[in-house]
């Protein structure tokens, strides 16, 4: 929180079977640094979390925001397609992950995938989902997934902004 994530990472180095706290604490501090790093400690740590940790979204959530922060692109899309139960934040995490890998399609995708299986979308989907479009640059496209927006969420500010962006 203090902006020591290297701090952080020396200290759970002397912590042996941390819980998953500790655990998504490390996750959190390598996502952090995101170096090359931080993505080597976070694979050499990968087998040696509990597997029950894989059963909670928070761990999964956080420990594929790291895999992404560290552009390990491969080792997020094979964590996200191992989970089973995927949530709202895990998706808008993959589709950030393929938005920052220049992957506008597979966000695309990704969306049309929630929307499919009757998944609870929110701002921050819909915001990926704008700047993958941008990306793209298809107008009619565009028009078209634009549409599935509720109109709630298309007069706030960030939606606004991006799509001024994406229209640009």
């Amino acid at each position: 929180m203090n902006d020591q994530a290297e701090k952080a990472l020396e200290i759970f180095k002397e912590i042996r079977n941390g819980d998953m706290v500790i655990s998504m604490l490390f996750c959190n501090a390598c996502a952090q640094l995101g170096t090359n790093e931080a993505l080597h400690l976070l694979k050499n740590n990968f087998e040696s979390f509990s597997k029950s940790f894989y059963s909670n979204a928070c761990f999964l959530t956080v420990l594929l925001d790291a895999f992404i922060k560290c552009d390990d692109f491969s080792s997020a899309k094979s964590l996200f397609d191992s989970i089973k139960e995927k949530t709202t934040e895990i998706y808008t995490i993959m589709m950030n992950g393929f938005n920052k890998d220049n992957q506008p399609e597979k966000t695309i995708e990704l969306f049309e995938q929630m929307i499919k299986n009757g998944m609870k979308t929110d701002l921050v989907v819909y915001l990926c989902l704008i700047k993958a479009l941008a990306k793209i640059g298809i107008e009619s496209f565009s028009q078209s997934m634009i549409e599935h927006i509720p109109k709630h969420l298309l007069h706030t500010d960030q939606i606004q902004i991006v799509l001024v962006n994406m229209w640009v």
